[in-house]
C-alpha cells in the first residue's frame, strides 16, 4: 500500500514538474517573441526612415540633376557666346588698329569748308589744292580717292563739317614719311641729341615728330608760296591760327621738310580770296 500510494505520489510531483516546465517555457517563449516584435519594430522604423532618406536623396539628385543639365547648356551657350566675342574682339581689334592706321597716316583734313546740297566733295578737293598749287592740279585727279564728310555736330552748328581727304598711294606716303622719319634721327644723333624711334614714332629730345605727306606735289613749297602771296597782297601780319591742315588728333608742327602749320589773316583784314581763308584750325 505504501508503495503504491509512494509511486502515486511520485507520478503526480513528475507532472507537477512537468507542467512547472510547460509554464517556464511558454513564458521565455512568450518572452522572446515580445523581444523579437520590438526588435522587428525597431528594424521597421529603421528601414522607414532609411527610405526616407534614400527618396530625400534621390529628389535631391534629381534637382541636381536638372541643375546640372542646366548648368551643362549655360557653359557651351557661354562657351559658344565667348568664342564668338573673341573673334568679334579679335575683328573689332584689327579694325580699329586699320582705322587707328588709317587716320594717322593716310587721311588729310580739311576744316571749315560750307556744306552745299549735292555737291562733289572730290572735285571740291581737287578745286581747293588746285588753288593752291595750279602746277599740280592735273594730278590731284590721280591723288585723291575717297572723301569723307562728317556729319555736321549737334552742339557746335556754327561749325563746318570736316572734310577727309585719302590719296590711293598708301604705299609712297609711308616711304616717304619713314625716310623723313630716318633722316632726321640720324642727324639729330650726329649733332648729340637724344633721337630714335618708339613703335612707329620718332622722337628727338622728347619731341615726337610728325609729318604731312601728300603723293605728287610738294605741299609745303606750294603752301609757302601761297603765304608769299598773301605777303604780297599787303598782309604784313599773319594770325596765329595754326594747322588747318592736319591729320585727326594729330598736331603736325616738328616737321622741318614738309608743311607742318599754316597762318593766315581773318577775313575782316581783306584776305577772303585766299583759298586757305575758308580753313578753320583745330578745335
Amino acid at each position: 500500500m505504501d508503495e503504491t500510494r509512494m509511486e502515486g505520489l511520485s507520478t503526480t510531483d513528475s507532472a507537477q514538474g512537468t507542467r512547472n516546465n510547460i509554464d517556464i517555457s511558454n513564458t521565455l517563449i512568450f518572452a522572446a517573441m515580445e523581444r523579437i516584435e520590438r526588435l522587428q519594430e525597431e528594424t521597421l522604423k529603421c528601414t522607414q526612415s532609411v527610405e526616407n532618406t534614400v527618396k530625400e536623396v534621390k529628389t535631391t539628385l534629381d534637382g541636381m540633376e536638372t541643375r546640372l543639365e542646366k548648368v551643362t547648356t549655360r557653359m557651351q551657350t557661354l562657351e559658344a557666346t565667348v568664342a564668338t566675342l573673341q573673334e568679334e574682339n579679335a575683328a573689332l581689334w584689327e579694325k580699329c588698329n586699320e582705322l587707328e592706321a588709317y587716320r594717322r597716316h593716310w587721311n588729310l583734313r580739311v576744316s571749315g569748308i560750307p556744306e552745299k546740297a549735292g555737291e562733289d566733295t572730290r572735285r571740291l578737293i581737287i578745286d581747293l589744292f588746285g588753288q593752291v598749287s595750279p602746277a599740280s592740279k592735273d594730278l590731284l585727279a590721280l591723288s585723291v580717292d575717297i572723301r569723307h564728310q562728317l556729319q555736321r555736330a549737334v552742339i557746335q552748328p556754327q561749325h563746318h563739317c570736316a572734310l577727309y581727304v585719302q590719296s590711293p598711294t598708301r604705299s609712297d606716303l609711308e616711304l616717304d614719311a619713314t625716310s623723313e622719319r630716318g633722316s632726321q634721327v640720324e642727324q639729330a644723333r650726329k649733332e648729340g641729341k637724344k633721337a630714335g624711334f618708339r613703335e612707329a614714332f620718332a622722337y628727338i629730345d622728347g619731341w615726337r615728330l610728325s609729318f604731312i605727306v601728300w603723293p605728287r606735289f610738294n605741299l609745303r613749297l606750294t603752301l609757302e608760296r601761297t603765304l608769299e602771296r598773301l605777303n604780297g597782297q599787303g598782309s604784313d601780319q599773319l594770325s596765329g591760327l595754326e594747322d588747318w591742315l592736319y591729320l585727326e588728333e594729330e598736331i603736325w608742327t616738328h616737321s622741318t621738310c614738309l608743311i607742318s602749320s599754316v597762318q593766315r589773316e581773318d577775313e575782316e583784314r581783306g584776305i577772303s580770296d585766299s583759298p586757305l581763308n575758308q580753313l578753320d584750325p583745330p578745335h
